[in-house]
């Protein structure tokens, strides 16, 4: 019986790719089949072309991972999905080869959606955790479609320059979130930077140093500092506001 092909469709791709951030993570991981070992693999937010096979004389099966669908079309997937039927014994070579070319076309995007679980496992609750992907996602927009290994720290510096000054707290979060998806992408050999582009320091460097403000005509008290003010107020005799 043949071997049914292009079950798929690029509407259909495209409407997963598109869904709301929120509701993407919300589905069930689920991989849905091209024909040919292609499939759609949907699963934490993510959305990724994988090909299926088994081993000669082996009942194990592997997946070598194509693209993500948010960078790649599906054409593109099907193509690379042919290159690999043809390559018959010699699939192992052929997924290291596909392997290196996924390190290579990593997004941004792509990638935070799937390690933002990881990154956001200590924030207590589910509303927070969805607040730091979606954060992201409005004020990193500029680098969701860039390579991880292309991001330069003007490009981080040109995200956060219009909450550098008037939403501090807004800012060091995403300037955080964005250094916390690099530094892992760098973990994974996906980004080989020498020094992270959202250190502080870089941005300090670029976007010039923030002095602390006054609340009617007082200090600003940096959060960090409040339990040694207390107990400074705590040892006095008489606090005034």
């Amino acid at each position: 019986m043949p071997r049914t092909l292009h079950k798929l469709n690029a509407a259909f791709v495209k409407k997963v790719v598109n869904l709301p951030t929120a509701e993407r993570a919300a589905l069930r991981p689920r991989r849905h089949s091209d024909g040919g070992n292609l499939y759609l693999s949907t699963k934490r937010g993510g959305a990724a072309f994988v090909f299926k096979y088994t081993q000669s004389g082996t009942r194990n099966s592997k997946e070598v991972p194509i693209g993500s669908a948010f960078s790649m079309t599906l054409t593109q997937a099907r193509e690379k999905a042919d290159a690999l039927r043809k390559a018959d014994g010699d699939v192992a070579s052929a997924h290291q080869k596909a392997r290196e070319a996924v390190l290579n076309q990593t997004t941004f995007g792509a990638y935070a959606v799937k390690v933002a679980p990881d990154l956001t496992r200590t924030l207590r609750h589910e509303k927070s955790r969805r607040a730091w992907l979606a954060a992201l996602e409005k004020h990193a927009a500029p680098l969701w479609s860039m390579l991880l290994d292309a991001i330069e720290p003007h490009h981080v510096a040109e995200c956060i320059r219009p909450i550098w000054i008037e939403s501090r707290t807004t800012g060091d979060m995403v300037r955080r979130a964005i250094k916390d998806v690099l530094a892992s992408a760098k973990a994974r050999g996906l980004a080989h930077f020498a020094s992270n582009p959202a250190d502080m320091e870089t941005m300090q460097a670029i976007l010039g140093r923030r002095h602390d403000k006054k609340v009617n005509g007082r200090e600003y008290q940096p959060y960090k500092k409040t339990p040694t003010t207390y107990k400074k107020l705590a040892a006095r005799d008489r606090v005034t506001a």
